[in-house]
Order: structure tokens, then C-alpha cells, then sequence
């Protein structure tokens, strides 16, 4: 009854019949009684018609290992029916280094973007006694490479493997380099395969980027190093980060610099400290740290105690994720004592760093502003970040210095630095059972473990409460097997477990799983399932000292992560997570509202897409504000999700709200279009320490009572980005560590009237922003910036346009305002919200909200919803709102009607070819647009009332007819004028045109890498063409939007007829590449998107000359988008956002300042039954001619028709009838 069932060709149904263990049925064409093509999928059904198996045929020969019936088709050497499958597998040749984030060149002021290396390549290693001819061979997967012909690798040597290859052997002389691949290696992870020529795997790693992975290979500066070229390298315990310490050497930092009082300066309270730190993982050497005092009419004088280390770590205070650095032996002289550096993660102004207190013979010596500081330390960089900041507290003086790094990192085609002759076994798949055990069970841990040399012993080692270590032996779970357990015995209720596998090989070689042995944290606890209603459960386990350490007083506000195990919903288990806690000072202290960020392992992510999440049980209310918010639109989304959290403390038990969207790069990615250069801050105001643990300036700071500047503002804190780095917490980007856009936004809203009103625009996104300050306003939101303390808010500063836009953070504190209050609060955000213009813009965003989202009405449910399933009253929420709503509404600017008020609402005549029209309009205009067209008009608000609009008019009589919209585009108004015009010539929008793009340009090539012109995007133009009968000037021509260029000053302001011009992403670049013979207007600001993108092109008048959107996808034409040719027009009277209008080029690097060759070809072929309809894109002064034949091996091509040349480009239509009966017909357009 069973089946073999084929797409295309029918089914074969099995008789009675058996099929041994082991045996096997073989079918041939005549059995199945149809013929299996390539393409065709087979599906195995069993007699209840279920689906067994299935497979796509492909036209080669293929078969399946009899140890993996459900892995990978393999390709066997020769046919083998009714036998075992005999496949061939190669191993000799590993992947054995990897680099796939080269680190940035970091730039010196933190105002300006490091320069990024694409630097990328894999190492081969042949680990044979024989030479292996690598001949078809190929990489895949995240690259694609095939080995050329006579390529041979000897035994012990290396090759590797590059994106630029000539660039690579010039930097490395003497290895053997292939390349350049296509495609790229991720930077958070990804798949590279080797296969052999019969397309058989030899060797697949899948990296990522992140514990238990090597993380300082993600940009930290190292390569990911096989340890042992035998060990199995799809595990991460098998490799390590390159080794780079060695290649740096000791240098002399100093530098000069006056204090100064902050703009805003807390109270120091004794505390005159001299402070440094990483800003972001790594480690560094450090010795002879002098802090010298400059007066202008007194000696100078040298501030710091222990200065050269020669006294251990005394004096010094390491904190938070800063605390493991350490005093050793300098590497170079181990007499000397150096401090080793250990940043975990990255320094901050009130716990993670290292301090110092400046004092001379034992008194405390204050920073003087106006005064003179020398500054200088002895530094070697080991790995990781090298931006190491030091300052005198509190920004009285501050920089970031960039440590020399070494260029050559990593070690292609060499020994690796990291090389042990035998890693012992590899471990995978750890478990225990049950997964929440009782008192009276005892728990089994299983785990699989391999090693070429083969596994002598595996042995369990555990401990209970942080008690003292005890083993057992595990054993093989079968004969031959991979897989091992043992038995931990029954432990009494509420104990917590620590355990690892410790194993060796038959060569004495030993290894433990997880691989940091008793400092890693794969836990479990004794305790019974939690029975939740409705609600996923979240429990995190750690060891009893690793929670009184997460939770001691002195290291409160720590952001060093602590080892934990996490277990989802009583079955998933992540072990070696880590946890550190998040919230204020204020939470950390109450165990029942202690906030908690849970990072998970890099290879098994929460829920398969989360690296880390954030669990709290304090401010419920926020996931109820955040539904509210995602349901208004117009704001970026954010959410939350309810668990049952059970923590490693029993008084923090309950519902929890759990944070998915961290704002870091995975959150940016999937909110803005090209976020990758996106920068997060996060407004953390300045919080001041008080006390300290021993009651002295030289103290550990405690947390409480802590100090706030309240005064605190988004403000004008000069020129140097130092002095943001506190107040605006950077959450991601940190090599980058751009503040340029945060300086920017901080100096305009410094301003007032005309020129904050000027600034304002360009420097955040309005719009937004007054979105979300309405929407705040209306939930009665405190403890944030705009009501009180001056927090609880971030920002996204955008990399397209620059303006930074506003991000909800922490509205814990929601209904909490009088419903009376006033809709302006506080801070300088709200000086800008009411500024003419701008508040009916705020206005009318709260008016949109109370009509839509904010209505008690809407309320109602979703408050009932959040306060059955976390267990808290929102049930007054609806009141709040309707009180609230009806506060508002007073405070809003009286109704007027929408109406076009130029010369009094009357007809009238101009000479000009546009018409700048004047009206009114109330606070529910949003858009407006012409009768028949959906796209908005550009409107200019004069103030909250008055509107400007600017028309482009035909010659004689215009009837202008307009449409106002509010925010979700309903009609709120109407009117419309009659404009004659006596104006008849429009030469920019008649005659200039856009003709070639290139925007997304080909890779540069060595030559070009060398001359400093390594990105792709340095290479972008585009061309404009004068289609018209005489000179044109280009004077107020301007591109608004895609990118930004005026012509007005441009190099050139005149074109001659059929003359072209192009603007330029950079002239150096484009002249290297293109020659200099060429007419180029200038540099254009922006960059096109390599994913598509509007774009704007007006004349002097401001009217659009053209406006479309080109793209990537669909019918795009696919070469253009990096495939090394640009798009070009095929007729300028044709609609530029049809891709049938565009073609690839045909010359790679396209055709700029020249007329693009078109490539002849059909754009459609239709047939309706009876009549063959084919359409072409004719170019300018071609002729054509269409041929039929019936047949491709019979016969000749007869001509259907010719096309004469024309004087324009043109889409042409030609029609055929073919005979009825002819099956079919082929078609072809040649030129002369």
C-alpha cells in the first residue's frame, strides 16, 4: 500500500512485500513504470499515505551514507545497487584560521569614524603525511570559491583563502594566497563547507561571534584559531582568538590639557579622583601613571599614589566589569610590576572603571579649572578594544587615547599562536534529567564525546551549595557509542548543583566540558516545576556565592557579567549564560524589583533569534504603555512578553515583564533601513555618589544615598564629545564611538527662535519627536526627561539623514501625572515643541492620538487584558483617559477652516512657470495634495496656522485644487484657485534628465584598495544629460533627495545640447577609476542605497524635474546592484520607476559621459491564442530587425519585420499571427 509518488510523471504502489533491517529494494524504470527526469521531486509515502522521505532528482549520481540515512546526499565514486553506497569522504584538509572581522582603524577623535578594513580570509591546513591536489575543489556557503586547476597543497603546509587576494600576498610575502571569492563572511556568525571535486563535504565550520565562541575575534583584533588541526572544529572549545600581545611593544602616551568646570558639575564630595578605563571589552598593559599638576605660578607636582604598581594594586580601586585587572610581572622585565588591564565590558562614570584618589603627602588635592594637567602612562595593547579613556573626575579633564595596535593580525599561512599538539575530546550535546529534579530523584548528565585518538575516560565532577568537589565515572551508553552519562545522587530540596565533564583520550590528552571546568556554570537545582497559568516560566540558577556577589551592596551598580544557567518553560536549558543586574540604584535595592540582563550563549540564542533579554518585575505598567505605543504608530516598535520569573533568590518570585528589544543592533536592523552605522544613547543625566564603604574619600563608593543634577538638560556641553560621554550613555557602535550627531542635536537645542527653529529641523526628526512627546504627555508618564529627572529616555542618531530620533525607554511610571497637567512640561525639548509651526505639529499629533489609540473605549480591554495576566490594576486607566483627554482638548489652538487664502481666496495671474500659494489650516492637517495625485505636497507651516505651498504651473490657465488629510489620510478639508500664468518655457524640466546611475558600484580592485579607495560606495555617480536643442543652464538645479547637490555653485553650471555632466560620491575615487577627462559637477553629500531608494531632482523654482524610486529586486536589473555594472536609462520620456525603462549596462563600470550601448533584447513576449504580441526597448538612432523560425535544429530564420531608426528611444510593438497548429515559435532581434 505503500507509494512512490513523483511531481510530474505519476505514482508506483508496493505490493505485499517486506524490507529487512539493513536490506534494500532497489526499483528501476520498468518497476516504477515511468521515467524519473532531473527536477523532478520523489516522495515516499507508507501505506497510511503519510510522507516518509522526499527528494528533488538531480542529474548526477547520488547516494546516502548507511550511518546517515537522514544527513546530506553525497555524491559515491560508482554505482552500487542493492549494496551499501561507497562515498569516498576526504578529510586531510581542514579549516584551520579564520579572520572575519578585521578590526577598524580607529580614528583619533571620537567626533570622526574609524576607517573599517573588509580584510577577510580562511586558512587551509593539510594535516596529512600526503600532498592533496585541491584541483575543483570549492568553498561555500557564507563564500564562494573554486580552487584552480593544478593547485596542490603539500602536508603541513597552508593556503589561504582571500576576498582580496593580490592585497593579501602584498601584506603577507612568502604564504600562498588564493582567491578573491565572491560573497562575505558575517561578522555575527555564519557556514563555511569544504568540499571536494566530486562536490562531497571535507570540512564545515559554523563560527558566531560571541561566547562560547572566541569573542575577541569579532573585531577585538584577533583571528579564530583551530587549537589543534585534528580536534573537531565544528565545536567552539577547538578554537581560541589569535594570540596578539606579542606583536605590540611599550609606548609613551601624554598629553596636555586645561580643566575645566562642566557645564553641568556635580558635587564631588571629597571625591578628587584621576579615572580610566576601556570603552568596550579588552585587555591592555599599563605602568608609570603620572597625573602632574601645571600652575602658572607654582612648581608642578605629580597627584597619583602608586603610580608604577611596585605596591601591588594598593591604592588603586578596580570596579564593576574592571574589577579582574590584576598587578604581574611585565613580559619584558619580570622584575617590573605592570598592571594588567581586564575590561569585561565597558567603562563607566559611576562603577566600571579603575580610580584613584589625588592626593600629595597624604592631603587631597582638588582639579583646579583653568589650570594645567600632564597626563601620562606607559601602555601596551594585549586584545580587544584600545580606546582607553582617562579623565579627572568629573570631566574636569577627559580623552580617549587609541593604543597602538599591530596591522599584521592573526597567522595566515603560519603555525598557530594558539597550536597544542592534542585539545583531548570534543564535547556536545551536555544534558541532565530530569530537567527540574525532586528530593528523592537522582539526576542523570549525559553528554557526546569524540577524538581521533579515542576516548580513554569520561568523569562527572560536581558540587552542591559551593560545597567541596566530588566526582563519578561516567560510562559509554552503548557499545561504540558517542555518548556518556552518569549519575549525580539525590540532593535535598532547594540545592543548587554545579557540574562539568572532565574527559581524556587514549594519547593522554584532557579537556573539560563546559571548557572553563569549575569556573564555567552549567547548574541545576532541586526543586519541583513551578505550575503557571497562562504564562511561560523563566528561571535563572546560580550558585549561592555568585548571588551574594551579584548582590553585595559595594557592587550594586557592577556591570560585570556572572555565570548562570537559564531554564525556559521547565524544559529548554541554556548553561553557561551570564546575568548581571539592570535598573537604578533605587531597584537593585529591592530584591521583589531587582531587574536582571541575561546574555545567552552565542550558539543557542533565546527563543533562536535573542542574544540577550532583560527580565524585571518593577513597572509592569511599561508592557501595557508599550502596546499602547506600537498601536499608535509612527514610533519605532517595541514590546515586551510576560514570563513567570523564577529567580536565583526566592524573595524575587512572580510576574515579570521581559524586554525582547534591547536597543542594540539587532533591534536597529529591524526598525531602519541601512542601520549598520546607527548609533543608540541612552539620556543617562549625572547621578552623583556620596558615602563610601570606610567613611574615607579613598573608600569603595556605595550606591545609596546617591545625588542627581537636576538642572540637567539637552544642552550646549561644547565641542569636545568627552563631555557627553556620560550624560549620554552609548549603547552600541562603540568602536565607532561617534557623539557627532549627539554634539550636533545638544548645540541646536541651545539656540532659540529663529535659529533653534532652523536647527531643530536638521538636527532631530520633528515629526517624531512630536509624536512621542504627545503620547508620553497623554500617558501621564514620570520620573522621565520633559516631566522630572532628567532619564528614561534614548535616541537613534539615523546614518542617512543625520537627525536623531527619540526612543521610548522605561515609562514605569505611567498614569502618574494630574490629568489637568499641562501639555508643555519641562526641559528644552518642550522650548522647541513650542515654537511656531512646531506646536501645531505636537497639537496635532496629541489630537490624532485622543481621536484614535488613546480613548477609553480602545482602553478599556487592553487594560482589563494587562491586569489579569500580570496581575496588577490598570483598571483605572480608561477614566484617566477620559479625564485626561478632555484636559487637553482645552489647551489645543481654537478650530479655523482649511482654506487658500492668496490674493483673498480670488483667482489671479502671474509670469512665473510656478505659484507659491498661501492658506490656513487647523492642527489636523497633516498633508495636503492636489486632486487626482496621492502623493503629499511640500508644505512650509509660517506658524500654526499659515501654510505656504509651491506649484509648478502649465502655460495659460491652472486649476489648482486642493486636499487636506489628516494622520491616518482621512479628508479634512478642501479648496481650490484658479492661477493663470503667462510663462511658456520650462528648460531644466523639459530638457535636463537623470541617465545613469551607479549605485551600488563593483568591489575596487587592488590597485585601488592601495590607493586608499577600499569602499565600494567611493565609486558611486550619477549622470545628467541635456536631451534639449540648446544650451541649458543648470543654475538652482538641485538633487533633494536619495542625495543632496545644488548645480548653483557647482563646477558646472551650463550644458551644451547632448552634453552630460555627472556628480560624484568622490571625485578622487571616481577620477581613479574613470580618468579625469571627464565633466563632473562636484561631490554630492548622502549615498545611494544599495537597496533602492528615492530620488529628487528640482529646478530653480523647487518644482521636481524628475522623482522615482530604483530598486534591487524583481525585475531590477540585477548586474546593476554589485554586479559591476550601473543602471542606465533607456528613454527619458519614459517612467523612471518601470524597471523595464532601465538596463544593466553592458560595460562594466558603466558608461559615464557617454551614451550606454543598449543590449537588444525582448521586454515582453504575450500570446493571447491566436495573435504573438512582442515589445522591445528601441534606443535612440538604431534600427532593428524581428526573425521567426519554428524550429532551432531545422530550417532558417525568416524575417517578420524591420524597424527603422528613430530619433528617440522608444518602446516598439510588433505583431505576429502564426499559423493555428504551430506549436511553437522562436523569436529574435538583431541590429546591424
Amino acid at each position: 500500500g505503500g507509494r512512490i509518488l513523483s511531481s510530474r510523471a505519476g505514482w508506483f504502489t508496493f505490493g505485499p512485500q517486506m524490507l529487512t533491517a539493513g536490506g534494500f529494494l532497489t526499483l528501476t524504470t520498468n518497476d516504477l513504470g515511468f521515467t524519473v527526469l532531473s527536477g523532478d521531486k520523489l516522495f515516499l509515502l507508507g501505506p497510511g499515505q503519510s510522507v516518509i522521505d522526499g527528494v528533488k532528482v538531480e542529474d548526477r549520481l547520488r547516494g546516502k551514507l548507511p550511518s546517515a540515512p537522514t544527513g546530506a546526499w553525497l555524491h559515491p565514486a560508482a554505482p552500487t545497487p542493492g549494496a551499501t553506497n561507497q562515498v569516498p569522504l576526504r578529510d586531510e584538509i581542514v579549516i584551520n584560521e579564520i579572520m572575519y572581522h578585521y578590526p577598524p582603524i580607529y580614528a583619533t577623535n571620537s567626533t570622526s569614524n574609524p576607517m573599517e578594513s573588509d580584510e577577510q580570509w580562511i586558512e587551509l591546513y593539510n594535516r596529512s603525511a600526503s600532498t592533496v591536489d585541491l584541483t575543483g575543489w570549492r568553498l561555500e556557503g557564507a563564500v564562494d570559491f573554486t580552487f584552480p586547476s593544478n593547485t596542490v597543497l603539500a602536508a603541513d603546509a597552508y593556503v589561504v583563502v582571500a576576498n582580496h587576494a593580490a592585497t593579501l600576498r602584498a601584506k603577507y610575502p612568502g604564504i600562498a594566497v588564493l582567491g578573491d571569492w565572491s560573497g562575505k563572511l558575517s561578522h555575527r556568525g555564519d557556514r563555511i563547507q569544504l568540499r571536494d571535486a566530486q562536490d562531497n563535504p571535507v570540512n564545515e565550520v559554523s563560527y558566531y561571534d560571541d561566547s562560547p565562541w572566541p569573542a575577541y575575534a569579532d573585531g577585538g583584533g584577533s583571528s579564530l584559531e583551530l587549537r589543534d588541526p585534528r580536534a573537531d572544529n565544528s565545536v567552539p572549545e577547538a578554537w581560541a582568538a589569535s594570540l596578539e600581545g606579542a606583536k605590540t611593544s611599550w609606548r609613551r602616551y601624554s598629553y596636555r590639557a586645561r580643566a575645566i568646570n562642566p557645564v553641568y558639575s556635580p558635587n564631588l564630595f571629597s571625591f578628587h579622583e584621576f579615572r580610566l578605563g576601556l570603552l568596550s571589552e579588552g585587555e591592555a598593559l599599563l605602568d608609570n601613571i603620572t597625573v602632574v599638576e601645571v600652575p602658572t605660578n607654582a612648581p608642578a607636582r605629580q597627584l597619583l599614589q602608586n603610580t608604577d604598581f611596585t605596591s601591588g594594586t594598593n591604592k588603586w580601586r578596580l570596579v564593576g566589569n574592571h574589577s579582574h585587572s590584576r598587578v604581574e610581572p611585565n613580559p619584558d622585565n619580570p622584575a617590573d610590576a605592570v598592571l594588567h588591564l581586564v575590561a569585561t565590558g565597558p567603562m563607566s562614570y559611576l562603577e566600571n572603571q579603575l580610580e584613584t584618589t589625588l592626593k600629595v603627602g597624604g592631603t587631597l588635592v582638588p582639579v583646579v579649572a583653568g589650570r594645567d594637567y600632564d597626563i601620562s602612562f606607559d601602555a601596551r595593547w594585549l586584545t580587544g578594544s584600545p580606546q582607553l579613556h582617562t579623565e579627572l573626575y568629573y570631566n574636569k579633564v577627559a580623552a580617549t587615547t587609541i593604543l597602538d595596535r599591530p596591522d599584521h593580525l592573526g597567522t595566515p599561512g603560519r603555525r598557530n599562536s594558539n597550536f597544542v599538539t592534542n585539545a583531548g575530546p570534543a564535547y556536545s550535546r551536555l544534558q541532565h534529567t530530569p530537567v527540574l529534579a525532586r528530593s528523592n530523584d537522582a539526576i542523570n548528565v549525559s553528554v557526546q564525546a569524540t577524538d581521533p585518538d579515542g576516548i580513554n575516560s569520561l568523569t562527572l565532577h560536581y558540587a552542591v551549595n559551593d560545597g567541596a568537589w566530588k566526582s563519578v565515572p561516567m560510562s559509554a551508553q552503548a557499545s561504540g557509542s558517542a555518548s556518556y552519562s552518569g549519575m549525580i545522587p539525590a540532593q535535598p530540596s532547594g540545592a543548587v548543583i554545579q557540574f562539568y565533564v572532565e574527559g581524556s583520550d587514549l594519547a593522554g590528552g584532557t579537556s573539560t566540558y563546559p571548557a572553563e571546568g569549575a569556573r564555567s556554570r552549567a547548574l541545576l537545582k532541586v526543586e519541583p516545576p513551578r505550575l503557571v497559568s497562562n504564562k511561560q516560566t523563566f528561571r535563572i540558577l546560580m550558585t549561592p556565592g555568585d548571588s551574594r556577589l551579584l548582590h553585595s551592596f559595594v557592587n550594586l551598580m557592577s556591570d560585570d557579567l556572572l555565570g548562570c544557567t537559564v531554564i525556559h518553560n521547565e524544559r529548554e536549558v541554556f548553561y553557561n549564560a551570564f546575568i548581571r543586574l539592570h535598573g537604578s540604584m533605587f531597584s537593585r535595592t529591592d530584591a521583589s524589583t531587582t531587574g536582571f540582563t541575561v546574555k545567552f550563549p552565542a550558539d543557542h540564542l533565546f527563543r533562536g533569534s535573542r542574544g540577550s533579554v532583560i527580565v524585571r518585575r518593577s513597572g509592569m505598567v511599561e508592557s501595557f504603555m508599550k502596546h499602547i505605543q506600537n498601536q499608535a504608530g509612527g514610533l519605532p516598535a517595541n514590546y515586551d512578553d510576560i514570563v513567570y520569573l523564577v529567580s536565583h533568590r526566592s524573595d524575587n518570585v512572580g510576574p515579570a515583564r521581559l524586554n525582547l528589544a534591547n536597543y542594540d543592533d539587532t533591534y536597529v536592523d529591524s526598525q531602519f533601513e541601512n542601520a549598520n552605522d546607527g548609533t543608540v544613547f541612552k539620556l543617562e543625566g549625572i547621578r552623583v555618589y556620596e558615602t563610601t564603604d570606610d567613611g574615607t574619600p579613598e573608600g569603595h563608593k556605595l550606591p545609596q544615598p546617591v545625588d542627581f543634577v537636576w538642572s540637567y538638560d539637552i544642552t550646549n556641553l561644547g565641542d569636545d564629545p568627552q563631555q557627553y560621554r556620560w550624560s549620554m550613555l552609548i549603547q552600541n557602535q562603540r568602536a565607532r564611538d561617534d557623539y557627532s550627531r549627539i554634539v550636533a542635536m545638544g548645540k541646536a537645542f541651545s539656540l532659540s527662535g529663529t535659529a533653534l527653529q532652523q536647527a531643530a529641523s536638521t538636527a532631530i526628526d520633528l515629526d517624531e519627536w512630536a509624536r512621542y512627546f504627545a503620547l508620553q504627555t497623554l500617558l501621564g508618564v514620570a520620573d522621565i526627561y520633559g516631566v522630572d529627572n532628567p532619564h528614561n529616555i534614548a535616541f537613534y542618531a539615523r546614518p542617512d539623514n543625520g537627525r536623531v530620533v527619540v526612543l521610548q525607554n522605561d515609562w514605569g511610571f505611567a498614569f502618574a501625572l494630574s490629568t489637568g497637567a499641562s501639555i508643555y512640561g519641562k526641559n528644552n525639548v518642550f522650548k522647541i515643541l513650542k515654537l511656531p509651526g512646531y506646536r501645531r505639529l505636537y497639537q496635532g499629533h496629541l489630537l490624532d492620538l485622543m481621536n484614535s489609540v488613546y480613548k477609553s473605549a480602545y482602553l478599556s480591554r487592553w487594560a482589563k487584558h494587562y491586569s489579569d495576566v500580570i496581575g496588577e490594576n490598570y483598571n483605572n486607566a480608561p477614566g484617566y483617559a477620559d479625564a485626561r483627554d478632555a484636559a487637553v482638548r482645552n489647551q489645543l489652538a481654537p478650530t479655523i477652516p482649511f482654506e487658500i487664502t492668496s490674493n483673498g481666496g480670488s483667482n489671479f495671474t502671474v509670469n512665473t512657470p510656478t505659484v507659491t500659494l498661501d492658506g490656513r489650516g487647523w492642527i489636523n492637517v497633516h498633508d495636503i495634495r492636489r486632486a487626482g495625485q496621492t502623493d503629499p505636497l511640500q508644505i512650509t507651516w509660517l506658524d500654526d496656522q499659515r501654510w505656504q505651498i509651491t506649484l509648478p504651473l502649465e502655460a495659460g490657465t491652472n486649476e489648482l485644487q486642493l486636499f487636506a488629510f489628516d494622520y491616518h489620510g482621512s479628508p479634512v478639508g478642501q479648496d481650490s484657485i484658479m492661477v493663470t500664468t503667462a510663462a511658456s518655457e520650462f528648460p531644466q524640466r523639459d530638457y535636463l534628465r537623470i541617465a545613469e546611475l551607479m549605485y551600488h558600484p563593483p568591489t575596487p580592485g587592488p590597485a585601488e584598495i592601495a590607493a586608499g579607495f577600499a569602499d565600494g560606495d567611493d565609486f558611486e555617480f550619477i549622470e545628467l544629460w541635456n536631451t534639449g536643442p540648446t544650451n541649458l543652464s543648470l543654475v538652482g538645479a538641485k538633487f533633494t533627495v536619495g542625495v543632496v547637490f545644488d548645480f548653483t555653485a557647482s563646477a558646472v553650471t551650463n550644458l551644451a545640447p547632448a552634453q552630460r555632466v555627472l556628480v560624484v560620491k568622490n571625485r578622487a575615487a571616481f577620477e581613479f577609476r574613470y580618468g579625469t577627462n571627464l565633466l563632473v559637477a562636484g561631490e554630492y553629500s548622502g549615498s545611494l542605497n544599495n537597496g533602492g531608494e528615492f530620488i529628487r531632482l528640482v529646478d530653480a523654482f523647487g518644482v521636481a524635474i524628475q522623482e522615482f524610486t530604483y530598486g534591487d529586486g524583481g525585475n531590477w536589473p540585477i548586474a546593476a546592484d554589485g554586479g559591476g555594472s550601473s543602471l542606465e536609462a533607456l528613454s527619458v520620456s519614459g517612467d523612471y520607476n518601470d524597471p523595464a525603462n532601465w538596463q544593466a549596462s553592458v560595460l562594466t563600470g558603466g558608461s559615464p559621459g557617454q551614451r550606454g550601448v543598449v543590449r537588444p533584447g525582448f521586454a515582453s513576449v504575450t500570446y493571447d491564442g491566436a495573435r504573438v504580441r512582442l515589445r522591445f526597448q528601441a534606443a535612440v538612432e538604431q534600427s532593428y530587425t524581428v526573425h521567426w523560425r519554428d524550429s532551432l535544429t531545422a530550417g532558417q530564420w525568416n524575417t517578420l519585420t524591420p524597424i527603422p531608426a528613430g530619433g528617440s528611444a522608444r518602446i516598439e510593438e510588433v505583431l505576429d499571427d502564426p499559423p493555428f497548429g504551430v506549436p511553437q515559435r522562436f523569436y529574435q532581434l538583431s541590429t546591424p
